[in-house]
């Protein structure tokens, strides 16, 4: 039989570092470390970290949520979260999406509106068992996600991409190379990175306008909690570009499985004619390429330099799910409600 349990954040946090328990954790942005620092800076409503387990108490699957009134979201936000998921131990879908269900239901939740979601998703389980009982889910397409997986060495990457990506790569770090010494560094240590945030907020900022009005100083605030609580976990590095000695670019990566996650970034105006801020991406991901990860997650947007880099196109879902049963609509395929297009 299984329970719904309620968890307090150090306890979700000590589910997560139980490595024999059998969740599969596979969304960086349901690490108890992000969801810490997203809810000290936005955190509203009421969090729901829900934790589904059988007998003697083995964990089935974890559910973070917060609640507005009747309607449940993720513990998150797709501002800063660029997916959202649940956690579920293998073979045990059934029981921990049907529990879940359930137990929001009692609690009166009406709705739960989900995004975004990757296709892939251990949480579209939760939406195939909605409509199985019956309930109403309606899906939308909302955005693509873009990456790329990973050869074992940066030619073969390179030998992947188009003749002119691949020729207008090497000719971008051949003339950033003439214009002066050029060095890579990455921050991986918890004191570089308070030291050196700094220089990346200011980047960031000055590139482009939207950026400007993106980081306000609540969102600095968050990027510098999220920064310091990852850097303890040897998951965020901090890349820096310069040239002559000058920063000149700098991207935000995290590192989680064999996944990089490329997350932000900022560059120095000056220097745009020398393609400063495309090649601090590439120069991440030959980094990725030579410590042996397997994929390069540009995240959320559809950026044409994304494609460029060789990236392919994921779409991503928002869904809402009513938790009531349609009067008279025993025939569970018309409770699923489509209105996305395929990825162009």
């Amino acid at each position: 039989m299984s329970e719904v349990v309620a968890l307090s954040h150090e306890e979700m946090d000590a589910v997560w570092r139980d490595a024999h328990n059998g969740l599969q954790w596979n969304c960086l942005f349901m690490l108890p470390a992000w969801i810490k620092a997203w809810w000290e800076i936005f955190g509203t409503g009421e969090p729901m970290r829900l934790l589904v387990t059988g007998e003697n108490g083995k964990p089935f699957g974890l559910a973070l949520f917060k609640r507005q009134g009747q309607t449940a979201s993720f513990l998150g936000s797709s501002d800063v979260c660029d997916y959202q998921d649940v956690v579920v131990a293998p073979g045990r879908e059934s029981v921990f999406f049907d529990a879940l269900l359930g137990y929001l239901q009692n609690r009166g939740v009406t709705r739960l509106d989900l995004t975004p979601v990757r296709p892939d998703a251990a949480a579209g389980g939760l939406v195939a068992a909605a409509s199985r009982s019956g309930y109403r889910v309606q899906r939308t397409a909302e955005d693509v996600a873009v990456a790329l997986e990973l050869p074992d060495r940066w030619e073969a990457y390179l030998s992947e991409l188009s003749g002119k990506q691949r020729h207008e790569i090497r000719r971008k770090i051949r003339r950033l190379h003439e214009a002066g010494p050029v060095s890579h560094h990455v921050v991986e240590n918890r004191d570089e990175i308070r030291q050196t945030l700094p220089v990346f907020l200011q980047l960031f900022r000055t590139s482009r306008p939207d950026k400007a009005d993106f980081m306000t100083g609540r969102m600095e605030r968050f990027f510098r909690l999220l920064a310091d609580t990852l850097s303890q976990e040897s998951i965020i590095k901090l890349y820096l570009l310069a040239l002559a000695g000058r920063t000149v670019a700098a991207v935000i990566c995290f590192d989680f499985g064999s996944t990089t996650y490329l997350y932000n970034s900022g560059y120095d105006l000056r220097y745009r004619s020398l393609s400063v801020g495309m090649l601090s991406k590439v120069f991440s991901l030959k980094q990725s390429i030579d410590e042996g990860k397997k994929q390069f997650d540009l995240l959320k947007g559809g950026e044409p330099y994304k494609y460029r880099l060789g990236g392919k196109p994921l779409r991503l879902y928002r869904y809402g799910i009513e938790l009531h049963k349609p009067n008279g609509s025993p025939d569970l395929t018309t409770n699923f409600v489509e209105g996305d297009k395929p990825v162009g």
